[in-house]
């Protein structure tokens, strides 16, 4: 059954692995996930989740596309956007992840982007990653 939402993500996914010419093997290798688990996720049947996304940072590859509702390539938006700092995303995709946990929380791909935006644009203005600033926003989150 395909995750609400997961498709479109999927959709890019596989474009992102394609456009770095790698194999659903080799892509997966990269995530550390199975090779099944790729191809749910390429094909929407299942919904990546946090630790894939921080793997696949950790290897430069911009996941922000994936939650984007921008229909262009991505290097029309590198090229139009400032490139966020990989080791930002990866301190907030791990402090939303750790809060997840303690909040016990099952949250969607698309609140998680949400999210990640909203506390990438806190970082901005307060030059660091406020986690208890993700963790107020998980408790209004269903």
């Amino acid at each position: 059954m395909k995750q609400v939402g997961s498709t479109n993500i999927g959709i890019r996914l596989k474009y992102l692995r394609k456009e770095k010419r790698l194999t659903q093997k080799e892509f997966a290798k990269i995530g550390n996930v199975s090779v099944q688990s790729q191809r749910f996720y390429e094909t929407g049947e299942r919904s990546a989740n946090t630790e894939y996304l921080q793997n696949l940072v950790t290897h430069n590859i911009n996941v922000c596309y994936l939650f984007s509702d921008v229909d262009q390539s991505i290097e029309e938006i590198t090229k139009n956007e400032t490139r966020i700092n990989q080791e930002i995303l990866t301190e907030i995709l791990e402090a939303m992840d750790n809060a997840i946990a303690e909040k016990n929380k099952d949250i969607s791909n698309k609140v998680k982007a949400d999210l990640v935006s909203l506390f990438y644009v806190s970082f901005n203005e307060l030059g660091k990653v406020n986690a208890d600033l993700i963790k107020g926003h998980l408790n209004h989150v269903s």
